[in-house]
């Protein structure tokens, strides 16, 4: 994959975000991954824009709860986090 690819889904966006369980603001906690490794790398939070964002680019997108707002991992750093893959935890179901 190269930087800034749409994911491919087995699922279609809007039947990923129907199937997830969000809480009552909108938001699921986030877990990131080094993908060799499999070291937890952050805990963050996505809302549906966010994740369709993410989805979209191959790269993660975040909602910010104390700033309210997006924020894209790594915009000013440079260490951007580019998605290989995504799973999502729905009594052991997987995207």
């Amino acid at each position: 994959m190269t930087i800034n690819q749409p994911l491919q889904l087995p699922l279609s966006i809007t039947e990923l975000k129907q199937n997830i369980k969000w809480d009552a603001d909108g938001l699921i906690p986030v877990i990131v991954q080094d993908a060799a490794t499999k070291e937890v790398l952050m805990l963050a939070y996505m809302n549906e824009e966010s994740l369709q964002k993410s989805i979209e680019t191959g790269q993660t997108w975040f909602w910010s709860r104390s700033r309210s707002e997006l924020w894209n991992k790594g915009a000013t750093s440079g260490n951007t986090q580019q998605i290989l893959s995504l799973n999502y935890d729905c009594d052991g179901t997987h995207c």
